[in-house]
């Protein structure tokens, strides 16, 4: 009440997470012989805040009661302070009391302003309410509906009504289909969807591959594309045409996808399948390796790349996860042996930018030039090839290659030398890595500010040291798990004057956090009881001898 006295012009209103009460039974004994104008002392309610709207109504643009209690007959009450007001945003995430007769009756009064419209995990969020937003919000540009299970095809086709819409996030709604998608944001449109900027399809269990592939060409302005979770065979197909089409992206997730591999990242060998839409049954003509090098022999510096073969049938005694590692390894040494038949750096890269489909045969990730922000956790087919082959993102600020445990001190020597930008890293979990790792790190990337070596059990010392020789624009550091590190850490790098948080630990039994970009929940979690922060000490006066 005190806060909402010295705002005269109050325009945003975010009560998320409060206790407030909504039951009209309370009022009688926090508002005795009065009508409710003295807030109360002892609890928030309701009911005073239903009249700090009626008196701020003309100027509240924003409502938040995220993480409440509010039900159907709260927002029924707000309908009523129609049509003073005019909302511009309303968010509603995780209430649980809340069904689809308030939210219908709210939504019906705010046809013509409202723009965003948050509902992430609106369980009771059916297809029928979905319909009536698509049709009575012709303004709508965000829409989020994160884990709202009860929604389908049904409703998401509906989408298409949303003319201006530019944010939409339907991750972990199971029953959403790739055809859904489609027939939602591309299906009565003539021609591309030029409007929708950011896709949230996250862990959708029945988006197929040639869907994804569908959308990369109809969504040509996509900034933001999370594709989490996703588990299906042929993935690569689906990457291929990311980097064809989606050359604006800034931000792409892939954290678990167990189909990304060297292939998809690099286009070594992906022409054909490229040209087929990952169609297994389609037909791929024999290439003669003799025909082949006789074609280029004019051309001494493209390489030849042999076609893959199926492997002969034999019978194998090895297990299903030997086989795996052994697939791996020879895929990785072919690729490695095509790398090294490859001109030199400079006219690779010269190569790459005038005749990308000569070169590797498909698309690599050096296309997105705009690209600042790339997850890549879990991710575990990826090696160094990714990072040798093209691997080149200027522009690249935020990277995360938590538990990729084939990464070495190889790829990231490539890494930090053609991404210079990057400021977030996360290399949790990524047992390969050795100090020499760190040390070209903290040596390359000059702009690095938050650094997550988080159970890389091969580290020691040596790394903080180098870390406090280079890395002056250090302010988050994450060893937690590092059994070889010494116990307090923070005694090694008090030459760092920017570094004010740093997680130390010897044992860290808790799993890196994979909820969604491994470095901002680093930052924001700081509930963890394995490793508690501690202060930075000041620099002493004289310099400290190591």
């Amino acid at each position: 009440h005190r806060f909402c006295e010295v705002m005269p012009s109050l325009a945003v209103l975010d009560l998320s997470g409060c206790h407030i009460s909504f039951h009209k039974g309370l009022y009688k004994k926090f508002y005795p012989a009065s009508t409710g104008q003295q807030p109360s002392e002892s609890v928030l309610t309701f009911h005073y805040i239903s009249r700090l709207i009626e008196e701020r109504k003309q100027m509240l643009k924003v409502l938040n009661f995220s993480e409440t209690l509010i039900d159907d007959s709260a927002l029924e009450l707000l309908t009523g302070l129609q049509p003073d007001l005019r909302l511009v945003r309303l968010e509603l995430n995780q209430c649980e009391q809340l069904s689809p007769r308030g939210l219908e009756a709210l939504l019906h009064t705010q046809t013509d302003t409202l723009t965003q419209l948050h509902l992430t995990r609106a369980y009771r969020l059916t297809d029928t309410c979905l319909r009536q937003i698509c049709h009575e919000l012709p303004a709508l540009r965000v829409l989020r509906m994160r884990e709202c299970r009860a929604l389908s095809d049904q409703g998401v086709r509906e989408l298409a009504h949303l003319r201006a819409l530019e944010v939409l996030d339907v991750s972990y709604c199971r029953d959403i289909t790739g055809e859904g998608l489609l027939a939602g944001l591309v299906g009565q449109s003539q021609g591309p969807n030029c409007c929708l900027r950011e896709l949230h399809i996250r862990a959708l269990n029945h988006l197929s591959v040639h869907a994804i592939v569908e959308l990369t060409k109809w969504l040509p302005e996509l900034r933001l594309f999370d594709l989490g979770f996703h588990h299906q065979s042929m993935f690569e197909i689906a990457m291929q045409h990311i980097f064809h089409n989606l050359v604006r992206l800034t931000h792409l997730d892939l954290e678990h996808c167990d189909y990304v591999s060297d292939n998809g990242m690099t286009g070594i060998g992906m022409g054909p399948l490229v040209a087929s839409d990952g169609n297994k049954n389609a037909y791929v003509p024999h290439v003669d390796t003799n025909e082949r090098q006789d074609d280029t022999q004019d051309s001494p510096n493209v390489p030849v790349v042999e076609p893959i073969q199926p492997p002969p049938m034999r019978i194998s005694i090895r297990s299903r996860a030997e086989q795996q590692i052994v697939e791996e390894a020879e895929r990785k040494q072919r690729l490695m042996a095509f790398i090294n038949t490859r001109p030199n750096a400079t006219a690779a890269a010269k190569a790459s930018v005038e005749t990308d489909d000569h070169t590797t045969n498909g698309y690599s990730i050096s296309r997105l030039r705009q690209l600042r922000i790339l997850n890549l956790t879990r991710c575990n087919q990826l090696t160094d090839v990714s990072l040798l082959c093209d691997f080149r993102l200027p522009e690249l600020q935020q990277l995360s290659l938590a538990q990729c445990q084939q990464i070495s001190v190889e790829g990231i020597r490539a890494l930090v030398r053609n991404c210079p930008s990057i400021e977030q890293l996360d290399l949790s979990e990524c047992h390969s890595l050795n100090d020499r790792a760190v040390e070209q790190i903290a040596e390359h990337l000059r702009r690095l500010r938050t650094l997550s070596l988080r159970r890389c059990h091969q580290l020691t010392d040596f790394s903080l040291d180098y870390i406090a020789c280079h890395a002056r624009q250090l302010r988050m550091l994450d060893v937690r798990g590092c059994k070889h590190m010494c116990e307090d850490p923070a005694m090694r790098l008090v030459s760092l004057p920017l570094l004010t948080t740093i997680l130390p630990g010897l044992h860290d039994e808790n799993n890196v956090a994979s909820a969604g970009f491994g470095i901002t929940l680093m930052a924001s979690s700081p509930s963890s009881s394995a490793a508690p922060r501690r202060p930075i000490p000041r620099p002493p006066a004289m310099p400290l001898l190591i």
